[in-house]
């Protein structure tokens, strides 16, 4: 997923989209009115390149946590800030079964997941990150 979020943080059209958002901290303002979540049935992560050609041509983004992820994180990269991702255990199995984006500002990071409501508090009973 990493890599993923670095290709499409190089492509010129998702770079040009990161470029019309202000700050890492709008980004989930500007998206949560265009995403939807949809779950799979299959697990398939969608790349940023995929996901940009949806909205910009159907006006909105769908997919599940990771596919978010990757776009997010995509975006923080394009803006030139560190960036990273993070899977945690939301359960006490040893499955991670979510993924968001953070972003650092200030020495803290800051987690980009459009699929939970603002403010969400993650009840983690295991976590893995990755550069982005």
């Amino acid at each position: 997923m990493a890599n993923l979020a670095r290709a499409g943080a190089r492509n010129p059209k998702v770079r040009a989209y990161a470029k019309t958002i202000p700050s890492p901290y709008q980004i989930d303002e500007t998206l949560r009115s265009v995403f939807r979540y949809r779950d799979e049935e299959e697990e398939i992560v969608r790349t940023p390149e995929f996901m940009f050609h949806d909205l910009e041509s159907l006006g909105y983004l769908e997919g599940d946590c990771d596919d978010i992820a990757t776009f997010t994180a995509s975006l923080t990269k394009a803006m030139n800030v560190p960036t990273r991702l993070t899977g945690i255990q939301s359960t006490p199995s040893n499955e991670y079964d979510h993924v968001f984006s953070e972003y650092m500002t200030d020495k803290n990071w800051v987690p980009i997941d459009l699929t939970v409501e603002p403010g969400t508090v993650y009840k983690v009973y295991g976590i893995m990150t990755e550069a982005v």
